[in-house]
Protein backbone atom coordinates (compact mmCIF):
# COMPACT_ATOMS: atom_id res chain seq x y z
CA UNK A 1 0.00 0.00 0.00
CA UNK A 2 1.04 3.60 -0.58
CA UNK A 3 -0.62 6.44 1.34
CA UNK A 4 -0.19 9.67 -0.57
CA UNK A 5 -1.53 11.97 2.19
CA UNK A 6 -3.47 12.05 5.46
CA UNK A 7 -5.78 14.98 6.14
CA UNK A 8 -8.47 16.18 8.54
CA UNK A 9 -11.37 18.21 7.13
CA UNK A 10 -14.56 19.55 8.65
CA UNK A 11 -17.98 18.80 7.16
CA UNK A 12 -17.88 21.92 4.97
CA UNK A 13 -14.61 20.84 3.35
CA UNK A 14 -12.29 23.22 5.25
CA UNK A 15 -8.80 21.77 5.54
CA UNK A 16 -7.67 21.65 9.20
CA UNK A 17 -4.55 19.55 8.71
CA UNK A 18 -2.78 17.75 5.86
CA UNK A 19 0.38 15.64 5.82
CA UNK A 20 1.86 14.42 2.51
CA UNK A 21 4.11 11.34 2.36
CA UNK A 22 5.15 11.63 -1.30
CA UNK A 23 6.33 14.58 -3.38
CA UNK A 24 3.25 16.58 -4.23
CA UNK A 25 2.66 20.23 -5.05
CA UNK A 26 0.37 22.38 -2.96
CA UNK A 27 -1.99 22.92 -5.87
CA UNK A 28 -2.23 19.15 -6.41
CA UNK A 29 -3.12 18.30 -2.77
CA UNK A 30 -5.56 21.21 -2.48
CA UNK A 31 -7.30 20.02 -5.63
CA UNK A 32 -7.60 16.45 -4.34
CA UNK A 33 -8.98 17.60 -0.96
CA UNK A 34 -11.40 20.07 -2.57
CA UNK A 35 -12.86 17.28 -4.69
CA UNK A 36 -13.56 15.01 -1.70
CA UNK A 37 -16.78 16.71 -0.36
CA UNK A 38 -18.31 16.63 -3.88
CA UNK A 39 -17.54 12.94 -4.27
CA UNK A 40 -18.84 12.23 -0.79
CA UNK A 41 -22.19 13.79 -1.59
CA UNK A 42 -22.88 11.27 -4.32
CA UNK A 43 -21.94 8.15 -2.31
CA UNK A 44 -22.59 7.96 1.42
CA UNK A 45 -23.00 4.20 1.81
CA UNK A 46 -19.27 3.34 1.96
CA UNK A 47 -16.16 4.60 3.77
CA UNK A 48 -14.17 4.97 0.57
CA UNK A 49 -14.55 6.84 -2.72
CA UNK A 50 -12.57 6.21 -5.92
CA UNK A 51 -11.68 8.44 -8.84
CA UNK A 52 -9.70 7.69 -11.99
CA UNK A 53 -6.37 8.28 -10.21
CA UNK A 54 -6.74 7.96 -6.43
CA UNK A 55 -8.83 6.37 -3.69
CA UNK A 56 -10.25 8.28 -0.70
CA UNK A 57 -10.56 6.19 2.48
CA UNK A 58 -12.25 8.18 5.24
CA UNK A 59 -13.54 7.89 8.81
CA UNK A 60 -16.09 10.29 10.41
CA UNK A 61 -14.90 12.03 13.62
CA UNK A 62 -17.97 13.83 15.01
CA UNK A 63 -18.07 17.04 12.91
CA UNK A 64 -14.92 16.17 10.92
CA UNK A 65 -13.50 13.57 8.55
CA UNK A 66 -10.17 11.76 8.86
CA UNK A 67 -9.07 11.09 5.29
CA UNK A 68 -6.37 8.90 3.70
CA UNK A 69 -5.59 9.44 0.01
CA UNK A 70 -4.03 6.32 -1.57
CA UNK A 71 -3.33 5.10 -5.07
CA UNK A 72 -5.82 2.73 -6.62
CA UNK A 73 -3.39 -0.19 -6.49
CA UNK A 74 -3.07 -0.23 -2.69
CA UNK A 75 -4.64 -2.95 -0.53
CA UNK A 76 -7.89 -1.50 0.81
CA UNK A 77 -7.85 -3.86 3.84
CA UNK A 78 -4.50 -2.46 4.93
CA UNK A 79 -5.76 1.04 4.17
CA UNK A 80 -8.71 0.53 6.54
CA UNK A 81 -6.41 -0.86 9.27
CA UNK A 82 -4.16 2.18 8.94
CA UNK A 83 -7.17 4.48 9.06
CA UNK A 84 -8.44 2.77 12.21
CA UNK A 85 -5.08 3.31 13.96
CA UNK A 86 -5.01 6.95 12.89
CA UNK A 87 -8.55 7.45 14.24
CA UNK A 88 -7.25 6.37 17.69
CA UNK A 89 -4.20 8.61 17.43
CA UNK A 90 -6.20 11.81 16.88
CA UNK A 91 -8.25 11.85 20.15
CA UNK A 92 -5.32 10.42 22.10
CA UNK A 93 -3.10 13.32 20.98
CA UNK A 94 -5.65 16.16 21.04
CA UNK A 95 -7.77 15.14 24.02
CA UNK A 96 -11.01 16.26 22.36
CA UNK A 97 -12.44 16.20 18.83
CA UNK A 98 -12.91 19.94 18.38
CA UNK A 99 -11.57 22.08 15.56
CA UNK A 100 -9.72 24.32 18.02
CA UNK A 101 -8.02 21.30 19.59
CA UNK A 102 -6.98 19.93 16.16
CA UNK A 103 -5.42 23.25 15.15
CA UNK A 104 -3.74 23.73 18.52
CA UNK A 105 -2.15 20.27 18.43
CA UNK A 106 -1.38 20.18 14.70
CA UNK A 107 2.37 19.69 15.12
CA UNK A 108 1.87 16.85 17.61
CA UNK A 109 -0.54 15.18 15.17
CA UNK A 110 2.00 15.45 12.33
CA UNK A 111 4.67 13.85 14.52
CA UNK A 112 2.22 11.04 15.40
CA UNK A 113 1.32 10.49 11.72
CA UNK A 114 5.04 10.24 10.91
CA UNK A 115 5.36 7.45 13.47
CA UNK A 116 2.53 5.48 11.82
CA UNK A 117 3.65 6.04 8.20
CA UNK A 118 7.16 6.33 6.79
CA UNK A 119 8.35 8.54 3.97
CA UNK A 120 6.82 7.15 0.79
CA UNK A 121 3.54 6.27 2.53
CA UNK A 122 4.29 2.81 3.92
CA UNK A 123 2.82 1.61 7.23
CA UNK A 124 5.33 0.98 10.05
CA UNK A 125 3.20 -1.50 12.01
CA UNK A 126 3.23 -0.12 15.58
CA UNK A 127 0.74 -0.76 18.35
CA UNK A 128 -0.86 2.12 20.25
CA UNK A 129 1.31 1.56 23.33
CA UNK A 130 4.50 1.52 21.23
CA UNK A 131 3.37 4.68 19.51
CA UNK A 132 2.85 6.46 22.83
CA UNK A 133 6.28 5.33 24.02
CA UNK A 134 7.90 6.72 20.87
CA UNK A 135 6.09 10.03 21.16
CA UNK A 136 7.07 10.52 24.80
CA UNK A 137 10.70 9.66 23.91
CA UNK A 138 11.09 7.78 27.19
CA UNK A 139 14.81 7.16 27.88
CA UNK A 140 16.20 4.95 30.62
CA UNK A 141 19.59 6.72 30.39
CA UNK A 142 17.92 10.09 30.87
CA UNK A 143 16.02 8.84 33.92
CA UNK A 144 19.24 7.49 35.41
CA UNK A 145 20.99 10.80 34.79
CA UNK A 146 18.13 12.72 36.43
CA UNK A 147 18.15 10.38 39.43
CA UNK A 148 21.90 10.94 39.93
CA UNK A 149 21.42 14.68 39.55
CA UNK A 150 18.54 14.71 42.04
CA UNK A 151 20.62 12.68 44.51
CA UNK A 152 23.42 15.24 44.35
CA UNK A 153 20.98 18.12 44.81
CA UNK A 154 19.40 16.34 47.76
CA UNK A 155 22.77 15.76 49.43
CA UNK A 156 23.74 19.41 48.93
CA UNK A 157 20.41 20.56 50.40
CA UNK A 158 20.85 18.41 53.50
CA UNK A 159 24.38 19.72 54.04
CA UNK A 160 23.07 23.26 53.66
CA UNK A 161 20.38 22.71 56.31
CA UNK A 162 22.90 21.16 58.72
CA UNK A 163 25.40 24.01 58.23
CA UNK A 164 22.63 26.57 58.70
CA UNK A 165 21.79 25.03 62.08
CA UNK A 166 25.45 25.13 63.12
CA UNK A 167 25.81 28.80 62.06
CA UNK A 168 22.64 29.66 63.98
CA UNK A 169 24.08 28.16 67.15
CA UNK A 170 27.40 29.93 66.64
CA UNK A 171 25.61 33.28 66.43
CA UNK A 172 24.00 32.56 69.80
CA UNK A 173 27.46 32.24 71.31
CA UNK A 174 28.38 35.78 70.27
CA UNK A 175 27.72 37.10 73.76
CA UNK A 176 30.63 35.07 75.13
CA UNK A 177 33.00 37.01 72.86
CA UNK A 178 31.85 40.34 74.27
CA UNK A 179 28.64 40.84 72.29
CA UNK A 180 30.27 41.06 68.88
CA UNK A 181 26.89 41.30 67.16
CA UNK A 182 25.62 44.18 69.32
CA UNK A 183 26.04 47.91 68.91
CA UNK A 184 24.08 48.48 65.73
CA UNK A 185 21.63 51.36 65.82
CA UNK A 186 23.45 53.86 68.10
CA UNK A 187 22.45 57.51 67.68
CA UNK A 188 25.40 59.28 69.18
CA UNK A 189 28.34 60.94 67.49
CA UNK A 190 31.94 59.97 66.93
CA UNK A 191 32.92 56.46 68.06
CA UNK A 192 29.99 55.90 70.40
CA UNK A 193 29.48 52.25 71.37
CA UNK A 194 26.25 50.52 72.46
CA UNK A 195 26.98 47.14 73.99
CA UNK A 196 30.76 47.23 73.58
CA UNK A 197 31.10 44.81 70.67
CA UNK A 198 33.56 44.38 67.84
CA UNK A 199 30.96 45.40 65.24
CA UNK A 200 29.81 48.53 67.11
CA UNK A 201 29.40 51.99 65.67
CA UNK A 202 27.35 51.07 62.60
CA UNK A 203 24.31 53.33 62.24
CA UNK A 204 25.71 56.34 64.11
CA UNK A 205 24.16 59.62 63.08
CA UNK A 206 26.94 62.11 63.19
CA UNK A 207 30.69 61.86 63.72
CA UNK A 208 34.01 61.48 62.02
CA UNK A 209 33.89 57.69 61.76
CA UNK A 210 30.24 57.17 60.88
CA UNK A 211 29.48 55.73 57.46
CA UNK A 212 25.69 55.19 57.57
CA UNK A 213 23.19 57.91 58.45
CA UNK A 214 19.87 57.24 60.13
CA UNK A 215 17.39 59.33 62.06
CA UNK A 216 15.36 56.37 63.25
CA UNK A 217 17.77 54.00 64.95
CA UNK A 218 17.20 51.31 62.35
CA UNK A 219 17.90 47.84 63.73
CA UNK A 220 17.40 44.88 61.42
CA UNK A 221 15.79 42.00 63.25
CA UNK A 222 16.91 38.40 62.92
CA UNK A 223 16.17 35.10 64.56
CA UNK A 224 18.71 35.58 67.35
CA UNK A 225 18.07 39.20 68.40
CA UNK A 226 15.58 40.68 70.85
CA UNK A 227 13.07 43.44 69.95
CA UNK A 228 14.81 46.61 68.86
CA UNK A 229 13.03 49.16 71.10
CA UNK A 230 10.71 49.07 74.05
CA UNK A 231 10.79 45.33 74.70
CA UNK A 232 12.03 43.71 77.88
CA UNK A 233 14.45 40.82 77.88
CA UNK A 234 15.72 38.57 80.68
CA UNK A 235 19.25 39.29 79.49
CA UNK A 236 19.07 43.09 79.59
CA UNK A 237 19.89 43.10 83.31
CA UNK A 238 23.32 41.65 82.61
CA UNK A 239 24.25 44.33 80.04
CA UNK A 240 27.03 46.77 81.02
CA UNK A 241 25.79 50.14 82.20
CA UNK A 242 26.46 53.14 79.99
CA UNK A 243 25.74 56.86 80.00
CA UNK A 244 23.61 58.49 77.34
CA UNK A 245 25.94 59.92 74.68
CA UNK A 246 25.64 63.57 73.74
CA UNK A 247 23.32 63.78 70.75
CA UNK A 248 24.71 65.52 67.69
CA UNK A 249 22.59 67.95 65.73
CA UNK A 250 20.46 66.21 63.08
CA UNK A 251 21.98 66.25 59.65
CA UNK A 252 20.38 65.53 56.33
CA UNK A 253 21.20 62.20 54.74
CA UNK A 254 19.84 58.88 53.68
CA UNK A 255 17.11 57.68 56.05
CA UNK A 256 16.78 53.94 56.57
CA UNK A 257 13.90 53.85 59.03
CA UNK A 258 11.31 56.24 57.64
CA UNK A 259 7.73 55.33 56.78
CA UNK A 260 7.49 52.72 54.05
CA UNK A 261 5.80 53.61 50.79
CA UNK A 262 4.61 50.03 50.46
CA UNK A 263 2.21 50.14 53.45
CA UNK A 264 -0.84 50.91 51.32
CA UNK A 265 0.09 48.16 48.86
CA UNK A 266 0.54 45.63 51.68
CA UNK A 267 -2.79 46.62 53.22
CA UNK A 268 -4.52 46.11 49.87
CA UNK A 269 -2.93 42.66 49.52
CA UNK A 270 -4.03 41.77 53.06
CA UNK A 271 -7.63 42.83 52.39
CA UNK A 272 -7.68 40.86 49.14
CA UNK A 273 -6.36 37.68 50.80
CA UNK A 274 -8.37 38.13 54.03
CA UNK A 275 -5.30 37.95 56.27
CA UNK A 276 -3.54 40.30 58.65
CA UNK A 277 -1.03 42.82 57.30
CA UNK A 278 1.72 41.16 59.35
CA UNK A 279 1.41 38.09 57.09
CA UNK A 280 3.32 40.05 54.41
CA UNK A 281 5.19 42.63 56.50
CA UNK A 282 8.65 42.23 57.96
CA UNK A 283 9.10 43.03 61.68
CA UNK A 284 8.93 46.73 62.40
CA UNK A 285 12.10 48.78 62.80
CA UNK A 286 12.94 50.97 65.79
CA UNK A 287 11.11 54.08 66.98
CA UNK A 288 10.66 57.15 64.79
CA UNK A 289 13.33 59.79 64.36
CA UNK A 290 11.95 62.16 66.98
CA UNK A 291 11.99 59.69 69.87
CA UNK A 292 15.07 58.80 71.95
CA UNK A 293 16.87 55.84 70.47
CA UNK A 294 17.78 53.02 72.82
CA UNK A 295 20.81 50.81 72.35
CA UNK A 296 20.24 47.49 70.61
CA UNK A 297 19.94 44.63 73.12
CA UNK A 298 22.61 41.97 72.99
CA UNK A 299 21.77 38.64 71.32
CA UNK A 300 20.25 35.92 73.46
CA UNK A 301 22.95 34.09 75.35
CA UNK A 302 23.07 30.45 76.39
CA UNK A 303 20.23 29.42 78.70
CA UNK A 304 21.78 26.15 79.83
CA UNK A 305 25.08 24.43 80.43
CA UNK A 306 24.44 22.04 77.52
CA UNK A 307 22.45 22.90 74.40
CA UNK A 308 21.27 20.18 71.99
CA UNK A 309 19.59 20.73 68.63
CA UNK A 310 17.83 17.92 66.75
CA UNK A 311 17.18 18.70 63.09
CA UNK A 312 15.32 16.38 60.70
CA UNK A 313 14.81 16.61 56.94
CA UNK A 314 11.88 14.74 55.43
CA UNK A 315 11.39 13.46 51.89
CA UNK A 316 7.94 12.19 50.83
CA UNK A 317 6.83 10.79 47.47
CA UNK A 318 3.15 9.89 47.12
CA UNK A 319 0.86 8.66 44.35
CA UNK A 320 -2.09 10.54 42.93
CA UNK A 321 -4.30 8.54 45.32
CA UNK A 322 -2.23 9.83 48.29
CA UNK A 323 -0.65 6.44 48.94
CA UNK A 324 2.91 6.69 50.23
CA UNK A 325 5.56 5.49 47.79
CA UNK A 326 8.46 6.59 49.98
CA UNK A 327 8.80 8.46 53.26
CA UNK A 328 12.39 9.02 54.34
CA UNK A 329 13.62 10.99 57.35
CA UNK A 330 17.23 11.93 57.99
CA UNK A 331 18.21 13.52 61.30
CA UNK A 332 21.25 15.09 62.91
CA UNK A 333 21.94 16.00 66.53
CA UNK A 334 24.39 18.75 67.49
CA UNK A 335 25.65 19.40 71.02
CA UNK A 336 27.16 22.63 72.38
CA UNK A 337 28.89 22.72 75.78
CA UNK A 338 28.66 26.24 77.25
CA UNK A 339 30.78 25.59 80.36
CA UNK A 340 34.01 23.68 80.91
CA UNK A 341 32.37 21.10 83.18
CA UNK A 342 29.95 20.14 80.37
CA UNK A 343 32.71 19.00 77.99
CA UNK A 344 32.65 15.54 79.64
CA UNK A 345 28.91 15.52 80.36
CA UNK A 346 26.88 12.33 80.69
CA UNK A 347 23.36 12.78 79.28
CA UNK A 348 20.44 10.41 79.78
CA UNK A 349 17.83 10.44 77.00
CA UNK A 350 14.75 8.64 75.70
CA UNK A 351 13.47 8.36 72.15
CA UNK A 352 10.42 7.16 70.27
CA UNK A 353 10.34 3.43 69.56
CA UNK A 354 10.24 3.35 65.76
CA UNK A 355 10.75 0.18 63.75
CA UNK A 356 13.63 0.74 61.37
CA UNK A 357 15.10 3.78 63.18
CA UNK A 358 18.89 3.46 62.87
CA UNK A 359 21.33 5.62 64.88
CA UNK A 360 24.82 6.42 63.63
CA UNK A 361 27.00 7.94 66.41
CA UNK A 362 30.09 10.08 66.08
CA UNK A 363 33.29 8.08 66.84
CA UNK A 364 33.95 10.33 69.87
CA UNK A 365 30.87 8.86 71.64
CA UNK A 366 30.74 5.74 73.79
CA UNK A 367 28.78 3.26 71.63
CA UNK A 368 27.98 0.89 74.48
CA UNK A 369 26.56 3.73 76.53
CA UNK A 370 24.55 4.97 73.53
CA UNK A 371 22.91 1.55 73.29
CA UNK A 372 21.65 2.20 76.86
CA UNK A 373 20.31 5.66 75.88
CA UNK A 374 23.29 7.52 77.38
CA UNK A 375 25.40 10.13 75.58
CA UNK A 376 28.96 10.68 76.80
CA UNK A 377 32.47 10.96 75.34
CA UNK A 378 34.30 7.73 74.69
CA UNK A 379 37.39 8.90 76.58
CA UNK A 380 38.34 11.88 78.83
CA UNK A 381 40.89 12.88 76.19
CA UNK A 382 38.07 13.41 73.64
CA UNK A 383 35.79 15.99 75.31
CA UNK A 384 33.09 18.09 73.64
CA UNK A 385 34.51 21.50 72.58
CA UNK A 386 33.38 24.57 74.53
CA UNK A 387 31.16 27.00 72.64
CA UNK A 388 31.35 25.12 69.33
CA UNK A 389 28.42 23.01 68.05
CA UNK A 390 29.54 19.50 67.20
CA UNK A 391 27.55 16.78 65.44
CA UNK A 392 27.26 13.72 67.66
CA UNK A 393 24.46 11.50 66.28
CA UNK A 394 22.80 10.94 62.91
CA UNK A 395 19.75 8.79 62.24
CA UNK A 396 17.60 7.56 59.38
CA UNK A 397 14.02 6.35 59.23
CA UNK A 398 12.13 5.03 56.20
CA UNK A 399 8.58 3.69 55.86
CA UNK A 400 5.61 3.42 53.52
CA UNK A 401 3.03 3.62 56.34
CA UNK A 402 0.61 6.46 55.55
CA UNK A 403 -0.02 7.19 59.26
CA UNK A 404 3.48 8.70 59.49
CA UNK A 405 2.79 11.02 56.54
CA UNK A 406 2.46 14.64 57.74
CA UNK A 407 -0.18 15.76 55.22
CA UNK A 408 -1.94 14.18 52.22
CA UNK A 409 -3.28 15.96 49.14
CA UNK A 410 -6.23 14.66 47.08
CA UNK A 411 -6.82 16.22 43.65
CA UNK A 412 -10.09 15.53 41.80
CA UNK A 413 -10.17 17.05 38.28
CA UNK A 414 -13.37 16.74 36.26
CA UNK A 415 -12.96 17.65 32.58
CA UNK A 416 -15.86 19.15 30.67
CA UNK A 417 -16.16 20.10 27.02
CA UNK A 418 -13.91 23.17 27.33
CA UNK A 419 -13.08 23.65 31.04
CA UNK A 420 -11.91 21.52 33.95
CA UNK A 421 -13.29 21.81 37.48
CA UNK A 422 -10.72 20.86 40.11
CA UNK A 423 -11.48 20.00 43.76
CA UNK A 424 -8.49 19.68 46.08
CA UNK A 425 -8.50 18.55 49.71
CA UNK A 426 -5.72 18.25 52.27
CA UNK A 427 -5.80 16.07 55.39
CA UNK A 428 -3.42 16.09 58.35
CA UNK A 429 -2.50 12.40 58.57
CA UNK A 430 -0.16 12.67 61.58
CA UNK A 431 -2.38 14.44 64.12
CA UNK A 432 0.54 14.87 66.54
CA UNK A 433 2.16 17.36 64.16
CA UNK A 434 1.62 21.12 63.88
CA UNK A 435 2.60 22.51 60.49
CA UNK A 436 3.45 26.20 60.15
CA UNK A 437 3.64 28.41 57.04
CA UNK A 438 2.17 25.69 54.83
CA UNK A 439 2.30 26.30 51.06
CA UNK A 440 0.68 23.78 48.69
CA UNK A 441 1.60 24.43 45.03
CA UNK A 442 -0.74 23.08 42.33
CA UNK A 443 0.51 23.26 38.70
CA UNK A 444 -1.99 24.51 36.10
CA UNK A 445 -0.24 23.84 32.79
CA UNK A 446 -0.92 27.39 31.55
CA UNK A 447 -0.66 30.97 32.72
CA UNK A 448 -4.43 31.50 32.39
CA UNK A 449 -6.03 32.68 35.63
CA UNK A 450 -8.39 30.13 37.23
CA UNK A 451 -11.81 30.98 38.64
CA UNK A 452 -11.56 30.14 42.36
CA UNK A 453 -15.01 29.27 43.69
CA UNK A 454 -14.13 28.10 47.23
CA UNK A 455 -11.03 28.17 49.39
CA UNK A 456 -10.06 27.46 53.00
CA UNK A 457 -7.09 29.70 53.77
CA UNK A 458 -5.48 31.88 51.08
CA UNK A 459 -5.07 30.95 47.40
CA UNK A 460 -3.02 33.02 44.96
CA UNK A 461 -2.49 32.52 41.22
CA UNK A 462 1.15 32.81 40.12
CA UNK A 463 1.18 33.33 36.35
CA UNK A 464 4.97 33.19 36.04
CA UNK A 465 5.19 29.64 37.39
CA UNK A 466 1.76 28.63 35.97
CA UNK A 467 0.51 27.47 39.36
CA UNK A 468 -1.70 28.19 42.37
CA UNK A 469 -0.14 28.70 45.81
CA UNK A 470 -2.52 27.58 48.57
CA UNK A 471 -1.27 28.92 51.91
CA UNK A 472 -2.16 28.24 55.55
CA UNK A 473 -0.47 29.85 58.54
CA UNK A 474 -1.15 26.79 60.74
CA UNK A 475 -2.45 23.26 60.20
CA UNK A 476 -2.95 21.19 63.35
CA UNK A 477 -5.49 18.83 64.90
CA UNK A 478 -8.10 21.63 65.03
CA UNK A 479 -7.63 22.57 61.36
CA UNK A 480 -6.83 19.09 60.06
CA UNK A 481 -8.52 19.44 56.65
CA UNK A 482 -9.36 22.05 54.06
CA UNK A 483 -10.69 22.40 50.51
CA UNK A 484 -9.96 24.40 47.38
CA UNK A 485 -12.15 24.46 44.27
CA UNK A 486 -11.50 26.26 40.99
CA UNK A 487 -12.31 26.10 37.28
CA UNK A 488 -9.78 26.63 34.49
CA UNK A 489 -9.81 26.45 30.70
CA UNK A 490 -8.53 23.20 29.19
CA UNK A 491 -9.40 19.51 29.48
CA UNK A 492 -6.05 17.86 30.26
CA UNK A 493 -6.29 16.34 33.75
CA UNK A 494 -2.60 15.40 33.95
CA UNK A 495 -1.35 19.01 34.17
CA UNK A 496 -2.44 19.27 37.83
CA UNK A 497 0.20 16.77 38.95
CA UNK A 498 2.50 16.60 40.80
CA UNK A 499 1.57 18.91 43.68
CA UNK A 500 4.32 20.03 46.06
CA UNK A 501 4.18 20.99 49.75
CA UNK A 502 6.38 23.23 51.89
CA UNK A 503 6.05 23.80 55.65
CA UNK A 504 8.02 24.14 58.87
CA UNK A 505 7.53 22.24 62.12
CA UNK A 506 9.24 21.54 65.44
CA UNK A 507 8.06 17.92 65.37
CA UNK A 508 10.68 15.17 65.31
CA UNK A 509 10.02 11.55 64.36
CA UNK A 510 12.83 10.30 66.63
CA UNK A 511 11.41 12.49 69.46
CA UNK A 512 14.52 12.63 71.65
CA UNK A 513 13.77 13.57 75.29
CA UNK A 514 16.78 14.55 77.38
CA UNK A 515 16.02 13.61 80.97
CA UNK A 516 19.18 14.56 82.91
CA UNK A 517 22.81 15.59 82.50
CA UNK A 518 25.72 15.45 84.99
CA UNK A 519 29.38 16.46 84.86
CA UNK A 520 32.29 14.10 85.76
CA UNK A 521 31.79 14.98 89.47
CA UNK A 522 28.13 13.90 89.24
CA UNK A 523 26.94 17.48 89.63
CA UNK A 524 23.76 18.23 87.66
CA UNK A 525 23.95 20.32 84.51
CA UNK A 526 21.18 22.38 83.00
CA UNK A 527 20.26 21.10 79.55
CA UNK A 528 18.30 22.93 76.82
CA UNK A 529 17.03 21.19 73.67
CA UNK A 530 15.42 22.35 70.43
CA UNK A 531 13.74 20.45 67.57
CA UNK A 532 13.35 21.51 63.94
CA UNK A 533 12.11 19.93 60.72
CA UNK A 534 12.86 20.94 57.14
CA UNK A 535 11.44 19.74 53.81
CA UNK A 536 13.86 18.15 51.37
CA UNK A 537 11.14 17.04 48.91
CA UNK A 538 7.39 16.65 49.28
Amino acid sequence: MVVLAVAILNTTGKILLSRQFVDMTRIRIEGLLAAFPKLLGSNKEHTFVETDNVRYVYHPLESMYLLCITNKGSNIIEDLATLQLLSKVVPDTCGSLLEESIVRNSFELIFAFDEVLTGGGYKVGLSMSELRSNLTMDSHEEKLHLMIKESKIQEARENMILQAGIIKQQKREGIQAGGKYSGMGSDGGGDSVSGGGSMSGLGSQGGSNSGWYSNSGYNEDDSSSSPAVGGSSPYQQSQPAYSEPVRAQPTKGMSLGGPSKNNNFLKAMAVEDNVSTSFYQKPAAAADAGAPVAAAPAPRGPTGDVEITCTETIRVLATRDSDVEKLEVKGAMTLTAHVESATLATIKFAKRDLAGLALQPNPILDRKALAQNIIRPRAPTKPFPVGVPSGIVKWRFSTDDKSYMPISINVWPEAGSRNTTVSIEFNLENVDMSLHAVCITIPLGSSAAPDITYVDGVARHVAKSESIEWRHELIDSETASGQLEFTIAGTDEDVFFPCTVQFSSNYNFADFKFEAAVDPDRKPLKIVSENAMAIAEY
